[in-house]
């Protein structure tokens, strides 16, 4: 007699999720293959992690490679979300501590201060369980990992807010 066993929509995705990957092949979009990540394909993809952000951050498709795939699944994880809004609220705290001794990086202060409530906003979205897109995160991550983005340079100017809300609206999937 043979078993046969019905699986649930979550295992198969979570068993997809550990061994595979979904990526559009060709020109159409809407067509989609399934297929095995190498190792080297893994170590590619973090070791490009910025230039690939910089990618999901200007609209590129997460299925359009292999590469962006595996950065896209990183970003959208619970642990880098965590590490994000963690970097977040350090920017609000060091901007509110006495300004000596100062920082490796120079921080605009004010700016942060005066966008503290939606940096608030946007860390309780990355901590939340619901699903955020991959270009959202990636824009929180430029906006934290570059030193020219507007948390570091030009401190007179008053630039950080659309940006952040910008990188806040993209967290919202299918926008």
């Amino acid at each position: 007699m043979l078993l046969v066993r019905q699986y649930t929509l979550t295992e198969v995705m979570t068993e997809l999720m550990s061994t595979g990957l979904i990526v559009a092949t060709g020109s159409d979009p809407s067509i989609v293959t399934v297929r095995r990540c190498h190792v080297r394909e893994r170590l590619q993809a973090r070791v490009r992690g910025l230039r690939l952000d910089r990618s999901l951050a200007r609209g590129a498709s997460p299925d359009s490679s292999v590469a962006m795939s595996l950065r896209a699944r990183c970003l959208i994880g619970p642990r880098t979300r965590r590490r994000f809004a963690a970097g977040l609220l350090k920017l609000v705290i060091d901007a509110r501590a006495p300004a000596w001794p100062p920082g490796t990086v120079p921080l605009c202060r004010r700016k942060v201060l005066a966008a503290e409530e939606l940096i608030e906003l946007v860390v309780a979205r990355l901590v939340d369980r619901r699903p955020v897109s991959a270009s959202g995160v990636a824009r929180i991550h430029l906006l934290l990992a570059d030193g020219c983005s507007p948390f570091y340079t030009r401190p007179q100017a008053d630039d950080l807010l659309p940006v952040l809300r910008a990188a806040a609206e993209a967290l919202e999937p299918g926008l």
